[in-house]
């Protein structure tokens, strides 16, 4: 019987490429979101609606908390990131206003 030896090495690198291939899918995840949102902007802009939407807001941050919580995600984390997004997208909103 041959045995095989494990290489930490190896299963590094696989883990590390699988890491890599899934910040791509965030990154293409992330343009895709903005894309759609800047479409929102361009609808705000053009019947001068508000840029933001609290209620709306604060409503989808705690189904997405929930989901979080459901993944094992830390909450807060998840807030941080949908309020780093969320930034992201009222700024990219306010060049539709000029």
């Amino acid at each position: 019987m041959v045995r095989m030896s494990y290489d930490p090495a190896v299963e590094l690198a696989r883990l590390r490429e699988s890491i890599d291939a899934r910040d791509v899918e965030l990154v293409r995840v992330l343009a895709s979101r903005f894309e759609l949102t800047r479409k929102v902007g361009e609808l705000k802009a053009r019947y001068d609606l508000p840029a933001k939407d609290p209620a709306r807001e604060a409503e989808h941050l705690e189904h997405l908390r929930g989901i979080a919580m459901e993944a094992r995600l830390d909450p807060e984390f998840v807030t941080g990131v949908f309020d780093a997004v969320m930034a992201q997208v009222v700024l990219n909103h306010q060049q539709f206003r000029f």
